[in-house]
């Protein structure tokens, strides 16, 4: 006999097909307080033959033969399957989309206290959002289940169910997994670089699978907008590195890379910035006698400021003058009577202006040839 059955203090029980109960098992396991409460419902209950109840969107209608005290106890206390309580679990959580082997996805019917049943005879049904569902079986243990099969297609299926038409509130997930899929990512040593065409940053690509297995034999290619790059460096541990060098302009360098020839969504971006001024040293004399050391006038730092350079003799007289001095004198006159012609060696004073405003640095320095 199928009876819905409102208790007296407003729990809901949903149809249940009966079986029976001993009424005064039943009664030593509900508190005393609710054995009073069922005993009045019943007794009222038992006066009518007809009658109806409406357990949430459900209204029917009953005509029984004989309503007796016996079956309200069993109605109330048996046990129902809750569509809040009851479980759907799969037998593995992820799978991969060529693996034949379904999952098995088992319901657990449960009580509105969350005791599992143990008998059968519900209707259960599954659906998926991904893949396909077997039909239900019933175990006859308050168990069911079915069979989840991939459909080819990586994504997450959602598994929901339902309980004698009615809607289940739980549910569950299975991945399914394409294990070639790469995930790849790149990190660089530095976000910054001085574009003063020889600073260099270390960029590291790591290519693995979904599934986090690292891959050790990629074609790893790099490309970059600006500055230049090294050769590629197989570390065969799934990581793969370049050297980066920075060129002369301040710029943004966009560093890409491809795997098996195939263009990746991750990248990194490199600033090369203006690199800060080198100080500046003025040495106290040169050796220009063409044997390749100390040939030239060296200013360290001249090519970080705007630097005029005047020389002159013992006697005050000037001899040569650069307004943008690229450190390339090498000892000859360009002013008065020594134009074109090698300065005698001795002693000479040179004042390096560096056109910020300051005072010009007026100091000696040697001419001394071999």
């Amino acid at each position: 006999m199928v009876i819905y059955i409102i208790q007296a203090f407003g729990d809901v029980l949903l149809d249940k097909k009966m079986f029976p109960l001993r009424i005064t098992y039943v009664l030593m396991k509900i508190p005393a307080k609710r054995k009073f409460a069922i005993m009045i419902f019943a007794a009222i209950l038992v006066t009518f033959k007809s009658w109806s109840l409406v357990p949430g969107p459900i209204n029917k209608t009953f005509d029984e033969k004989l309503i007796t005290y016996e079956n309200i106890i069993t109605a109330a206390f048996a046990g129902s399957a809750s569509v809040i309580t009851s479980t759907i679990v799969p037998s593995t959580s992820s799978i991969d989309i060529p693996e034949p082997q379904p999952v098995a996805v088992l319901v657990q019917l449960k009580d509105a206290e969350g005791t599992n049943l143990t008998t059968g005879g519900d209707i259960v049904t599954l659906a998926t959002s991904l893949g396909s569902l077997t039909s239900v079986n019933d175990n006859n243990d308050g168990t069911y289940f079915a069979f989840l099969s991939s459909s080819g297609v990586a994504g997450t299926a959602i598994i929901t169910g339902t309980i004698n038409g009615v809607a289940m509130q739980k549910q569950t997930s299975v991945i399914f997994i394409d294990p070639t899929v790469l995930i790849t990512s790149i990190v660089a040593s530095t976000a910054e670089l001085p574009a003063d065409e020889k600073s260099t940053a270390l960029i590291t690509v790591t290519v693995k699978t979904v599934k986090d297995q690292l891959i050790k034999d990629a074609i790893v290619e790099f490309q970059t907008n600006a500055g230049s790059l090294s050769g590629v460096n197989n570390l065969n541990n799934g990581n793969y590195q370049i050297t980066l060098t920075s060129s002369g302009t301040p710029q943004n360098a966009k560093i890409s890379f491809t795997v098996n020839s195939i263009l990746q969504p991750a990248n990194i971006t490199i600033v090369f910035v203006e690199p800060p001024p080198l100080p500046l040293f003025i040495p106290e004399g040169f050796s220009p006698d063409g044997d390749g050391v100390n040939d030239t006038f060296v200013i360290e730092g001249a090519d970080s400021h705007p630097v005029k350079l005047s020389i002159y003799n013992r006697w005050g007289i000037i001899v040569f003058e650069d307004s943008d001095y690229k450190n390339e004198w090498s000892g000859q006159g360009n002013q008065g009577t020594m134009i074109g012609e090698k300065l005698p060696d001795g002693t000479y004073y040179y004042a390096v202006n560096l056109n910020d405003g300051s005072n010009p640095i007026i100091r000696f320095m040697t001419i001394k040839r071999k």
